[in-house]
């Protein structure tokens, strides 16, 4: 059996707990995305909490702009 990248663990435990705040690498797997069009989005609906030099995304938020762009 294939060993899971670190990302793909936090991936899979952020689905498992849906956790609040992700970090952009997590949650542009999280959302199957790149990470670029994650970031954008993420700034555009304003979800990014910035400490220190860590930027953190507030899925909640991140998931209602989400959801706006369904059809």
């Amino acid at each position: 059996m294939r060993a899971l990248s670190k990302v793909a663990r936090d991936v899979r435990t952020a689905r498992d707990k849906r956790k609040k705040y992700v970090k952009y690498e997590e949650g542009a797997e999280l959302y199957s995305m790149g990470l670029s069009r994650f970031q954008k989005m993420a700034h555009e609906c304003e979800a990014i909490i910035k400490i220190g030099r860590s930027a953190w995304v507030d899925l909640e938020t991140f998931d209602k702009y989400f959801q706006s762009f369904r059809l």
